[in-house]
């Protein structure tokens, strides 16, 4: 029975996997379609920085 409720949690995961994979996936195409340009690699940085400040309790 445990390697029975094993397998189903793994192909639960892997259908979560997958979806979460084509949900990049589209919005991916969506973000390329709005022909942006790139972002430097200090607006990277400013942009992680700040979702990390926001994810802070207390923030």
């Amino acid at each position: 029975m445990a390697e029975v409720m094993d397998f189903v949690e793994f192909l639960a995961a892997r259908e979560e996997h997958a979806a979460a994979a084509a949900g990049l996936g589209e919005a991916m195409t969506k973000l390329d379609a709005l022909n942006l340009a790139p972002l430097s690699d200090d607006e990277i940085e400013e942009e992680v920085q700040a979702a990390r400040q926001a994810r802070r309790p207390g923030a």
